[in-house]
């Protein structure tokens, strides 16, 4: 059986373990100082997304209550000239009617 080669870092004891994975954890870490700024940055879009859904709502039900008010002002619009014609009629009339007597 072939003799087993001693490991170097077992060699070295429990201080070079520390030296080799102290600075794998620093890169660790600086990998991933990225994830709050991440987050933060994907609940920024799910806010801006929020808001845009309810800017969009907003503009629909603004979209529609101007179209209602324009449809019942033409209505008023149209009785109010139909009125007026009535009445400038009658006056027409009113006016023949006090020129003849």
């Amino acid at each position: 059986m072939p003799a087993r080669r001693a490991n170097p870092l077992q060699a070295r004891g429990k201080e070079a373990n520390i030296q080799v994975t102290a600075p794998s954890c620093r890169e660790d870490r600086a990998k991933y100082e990225f994830l709050p700024s991440m987050q933060s940055a994907e609940d920024l879009v799910s806010q801006v997304d929020c808001l845009s859904g309810n800017i969009d709502l907003l503009k629909s039900r603004i979209e529609n209550e101007v179209r209602r008010d324009l449809n019942v002002a033409i209505v008023e619009f149209t009785e109010l000239k139909q009125q007026l014609e009535r009445d400038s009629l009658v006056l027409s009339v009113l006016k023949q009617l006090q020129e003849s007597h």
